[in-house]
């Protein structure tokens, strides 16, 4: 059967009738009459449509370009509308059902913590964690490849301005903090290290041994 083929004149009536309070509400009640009633093919031909990543885009972008138009009645609307369809036991049920599903699937898992680690590190320092490793990597920005630790690396920054600095392992963000997070600090190690112990304290030995002055000492 041939297309209908409907003139300018007759395309700006239709739109104006449905554009009617009325009209609309019986259109509403139709589209939720035919959902209801939709067959396991039908079902299926949709779900597999909406997964296509041209019409979830389409989706997406028709959804956002309604959210960002919305009147303040709308908004209004929207408000009522989703208090009641929270109010409703069959629609608890079934989310209560759809989030059991989607959080015992691994997959889900992984991607849920993923998106707390991005929001986490973004409300922390201002930028997301993904943006932060393609800067700095994802090997010890103090060990370099020596780095021996197993866990995940975490963002360093200035205690004073905020600033990150790089992408640390446990062992290096550990060590910075015990000696002071300064550069002082540091130095102070490395003449130890080298054999310059602080003061000139000897031990009944005779021999020079390095002063501990922190938490927990007693000398």
């Amino acid at each position: 059967m041939p297309k209908r083929v409907r003139t300018p004149e007759q395309k700006a009536i239709i739109a104006e009738r449905s554009r009617q309070p009325e009209n609309k509400a019986r259109k509403v009640e139709l589209d939720r009459e035919r959902y209801a009633n939709r067959t396991p093919e039908q079902k299926a031909r949709y779900a597999e449509r909406a997964r296509q990543p041209e019409q979830k885009a389409h989706i997406a972008e028709l959804a956002r370009e309604r959210l960002a138009n919305r009147t303040p009645e709308q908004i209004e609307s929207d408000k009522a509308r989703k208090k009641e369809y929270d109010k409703d036991p069959v629609n608890k049920a079934r989310r209560k059902e759809y989030y059991k599903d989607y959080n015992s699937d691994p997959i889900n898992k992984a991607r849920q913590r993923l998106l707390a680690a991005e929001s986490d590190h973004l409300r922390k320092y201002g930028v997301g964690l993904q943006e932060t490793i393609d800067k700095y990597g994802n090997i010890c920005n103090c060990c370099g490849i020596n780095c021996k630790s197993t866990q995940p690396l975490h963002t360093d920054h200035c205690h004073k301005t905020g600033a990150i600095r790089g992408r640390i392992c446990s062992e290096s963000n550990l060590a910075i903090g015990a000696l002071g997070d300064t550069v002082d600090g540091l130095e102070q190690a490395i003449k130890y290290l080298r054999g310059g112990a602080i003061g000139n304290t000897k031990s009944s030995y005779g021999l020079p041994f390095m002063r501990f002055v922190g938490r927990g000492s007693n000398l």
